[in-house]
């Protein structure tokens, strides 16, 4: 999925958020669009580009953490709601977070992902 993609889905799901949660049917409240003012901004800045995962499965955190718990709540409740409101765009999130999920690996080889830094040791790697 798209930076530009995103940005739209982000938009949506706060507008979503913003009408039930504050009753702003013409234009966002305050509070929302500053939340969707930054993360336009931190979307484009994005270190992956387009080839971004969906923000549950991404490794790097660019949000600061009180606008990361503002953006879960608009998450966790318009979410849902896509499905009737945005049917196509919520498909087309699902199907960027089930294509970028990280595969399982075969019993025995080593779970670490390449974007995660882990610590191995010798022990771990001896069969």
């Amino acid at each position: 999925m798209s930076i530009k993609h995103q940005q739209q889905s982000i938009r949506v799901m706060i507008r979503l958020f913003c009408r039930h949660h504050h009753g702003s049917h013409e234009a966002l409240c305050e509070d929302c669009k500053n939340l969707q003012d930054y993360a336009i901004i931190r979307l484009s800045r994005c270190r992956y580009g387009d080839a971004k995962p969906t923000c549950r499965q991404c490794v790097t955190h660019c949000y600061q953490k009180q606008m990361r718990m503002q953006m879960t709540k608009v998450m966790r409740f318009a979410g849902p709601r896509m499905m009737l409101h945005h049917p196509i765009m919520a498909v087309r999130h699902f199907w960027t977070e089930w294509r970028s999920k990280p595969k399982t690996q075969a019993k025995g080889k080593d779970n670490c992902q390449p974007s995660t830094s882990c610590q191995q040791t010798n022990e771990t790697h001896q069969h």
